[in-house]
């Protein structure tokens, strides 16, 4: 979410590709410090590293190519990380967004109408078939891990997707933009969707 926007301002500010992928990795390094490095943000980042170093040896590497090679890395460096539930559930779940809901996306788009009504209809129907799909493969480690899954989580997921995703972005300006009347036009936004995001989950387990 956070590096598909860096990478197109990049490309315009950096001709070179190269450069410009070079410098898209370093500011992602930067985030990641600059959070702390959890073990979530890191498995991102070995992905989208991936998907870069494809580019900078001249290959063309597909999502599910960038899962492996960046799993394969973040393994090689923390040999237990392949135990962790973290890890296989973060695993699973981008292997259903490549093998399921990619494919699928791609060929309703080609089905839906242009203009406004189209990327309303790819706003609303795209978040939910990434999370269906997520749902249905990691299923399986859901019931062994926790012995019970929530029939209704998709609908919840679809629900908090759009706020968390707009929650990445104004923390990413928030960081990077140094100038104090910038970050408190910002922050009673953030500060609202973090409450609305930390309540979320109790209010939806009591409904």
């Amino acid at each position: 979410a956070i590096a598909i926007p860096l990478s197109w301002i990049l490309s315009r500010l950096i001709r070179s590709r190269r450069r410009s992928d070079i410098a898209l990795l370093g500011v992602l390094c930067l985030y990641s410090a600059l959070a702390g490095c959890p073990a979530s943000l890191l498995r991102a980042l070995f992905l989208t590293a991936a998907f870069i170093a494809y580019r900078l040896i001249g290959l063309h590497g597909d999502l599910i190519d960038a899962l492996v090679a960046g799993s394969f890395a973040c393994v090689a460096l923390d040999p237990s990380i392949a135990s962790d539930v973290g890890f296989q559930l973060s695993f699973s779940a981008v292997c259903a967004i490549a093998l399921i809901a990619v494919p699928l996306s791609r060929s309703l788009e080609t089905r839906l109408p242009g203009g406004i009504g189209g990327t309303i209809m790819k706003a609303i129907l795209f978040p939910a078939l990434i999370t269906c799909a997520v749902q249905f493969l990691t299923l399986p480690l859901v019931i062994h891990f926790f012995k019970r899954v929530s029939c209704y989580s998709p609908i919840v997921n679809v629900v908090i997707s759009f706020p968390f995703t707009v929650l990445l972005y104004a923390g990413l300006i928030y960081v990077f933009v140094p100038w104090g009347l910038a970050r408190a036009l910002v922050a009673p936004g953030i500060n609202l969707l973090c409450r609305f995001l930390e309540s979320a989950p109790g209010g939806f387990a009591r409904g």
